[in-house]
């Protein structure tokens, strides 16, 4: 995890450099000496000057950091298909069995699917418990 955001961070700087270098220097407006300037023109490129800076920050962000999308945004849960996929699918197998078999409350298929159910809801709140660990805030 500290590896990948050291790399995220000098991606960041390499592409915040390049993005950089095509903002244009408005020298009148940097130069002007009057502390207490209310030249409507300095003003003005000063204020498309910090737009492009904001924009050649955001550009350079979106570029090479990663994010990922807040739980409920599109259903996606950080590190479900790893640790949560495979028990439900365990379980819906199970559970399938379960119902041919004509749903029995005791036997072997029924202790095998409320088994399997167990750990795949286990899995579901210790996923959700995890989620500040395995997502970065977007």
């Amino acid at each position: 995890m500290y590896i990948e955001l050291c790399v995220s961070i000098c991606d960041y700087q390499t592409a915040l450099q390049h993005e950089l270098q095509s903002v244009a220097l408005l020298c009148d407006a940097l130069l002007c000496s009057d502390v207490y300037c209310d030249n409507g023109e300095h003003i003005a490129i000063l204020a498309i000057y910090a737009d492009q800076i904001c924009k050649a920050c955001l550009e350079s962000a979106k570029a090479s950091i990663p994010v990922t999308s807040a739980v409920g945004e599109a259903g996606r849960i950080p590190g479900w298909n790893e640790h949560v996929a495979p028990l439900k699918s365990q379980y819906i197998f199970w559970h399938n069995l379960w119902r041919d078999y004509g749903m029995p409350r005791h036997g072997i298929v029924a202790d095998i699917m409320r088994k399997t159910r167990s750990r795949y809801h286990a899995a579901i709140r210790q996923i959700r418990k995890q989620q500040d660990v395995l997502s970065i805030p977007a």
